[in-house]
């Protein structure tokens, strides 16, 4: 299995997650009530623990010397010494950013500016999940000899489909069939964004070093996310497209900026 693929069935199955957890979450709210529905979803982490302690899976222990040497500055900076890594990371973490303004106003955009009601709510999440499930499917089939401006066309196509819906997110019957269709076409860039992100990475850094990388990442992309979240805030509960339009607005300026800044930089820690 190539290493696309392989990070292609990781997200099909985070996308069929995504599109069945909620629904069985309200199928356990309905039937049992939210403690119960909470208390299953405790266990299922337990579940989660004993099956990745049961997988054998270790990471390698280092040695006395090696722990003594180790220190988080010196384990890390090589990889702050790579522009091209930094690149990636910096760029897209601005447009995980963006997108993080426009989630935290979704529940307003569908209840207060579009004035609808839960039925509506579920279908747009479904239309989220279900293109996500369609772009992992179709990352899977893609060779991707150049993963970088694949992510980084991902990142401007989720942009678009975030600024759009912004701008129609204003009128009940148009809104709801343009930005069911925008959230189709958005979950499928987040997908091959995800899929072309972490294939880059792991191209980018050696073997040993994708945890390493992964991290900055994740540390990087949380943080953003918070960030957003805080920023998303402040447009709602009245002004949810607005929200849209400015994390959409950047999401496609960091798309286009790392386009543009990614070839200019270089490898500098092999």
């Amino acid at each position: 299995m190539t290493l696309t693929r392989a990070n292609a069935v990781l997200e099909f199955v985070r996308s069929v997650g995504m599109l069945i957890g909620p629904i069985a979450g309200g199928m356990l709210v309905a039937w049992g009530g939210t403690s119960n529905a909470l208390l299953l979803d405790a266990a299922s982490f337990v579940v989660l623990a004993v099956i990745v302690l049961g997988s054998g899976l270790r990471r390698p222990a280092m040695t006395p010397a090696e722990s003594e040497r180790a220190t988080l500055w010196r384990e890390y900076l090589p990889f702050l010494r790579d522009t091209r890594i930094t690149a990636m990371i910096g760029s897209l973490t601005l447009a995980v950013y963006g997108t993080a303004i426009a989630d935290v106003a979704f529940v307003f955009l569908v209840t207060v500016s579009l004035a609808a009601g839960p039925t509506a709510f579920g279908v747009l999440t479904a239309c989220w999940a279900g293109g996500m499930m369609a772009g992992a499917a179709a990352a899977g089939t893609l060779r991707m000899p150049h993963s970088v401006p694949v992510a980084f066309a991902a990142a401007v196509v989720m942009g678009a489909a975030t600024l759009a819906i912004g701008i129609v997110g204003t009128t009940m019957a148009l809104g709801i069939a343009v930005i069911g269709i925008a959230f189709l076409f958005g979950g499928a860039a987040n997908s091959v964004y995800n899929v072309a992100v972490r294939t880059t990475l792991q191209r980018e850094a050696s073997a040993g070093a994708h945890g390493k990388v992964a991290a900055l990442y994740s540390a990087a992309t949380n943080g953003a996310g918070v960030f957003g979240f805080l920023t998303g805030g402040l447009f709602t509960p009245d002004h949810a497209t607005s929200a849209y339009v400015l994390g959409g607005s950047i999401c496609i300026i960091a798309g286009l900026g790392g386009w543009l800044i990614f070839p200019l930089s270089r490898a500098g820690w092999r």
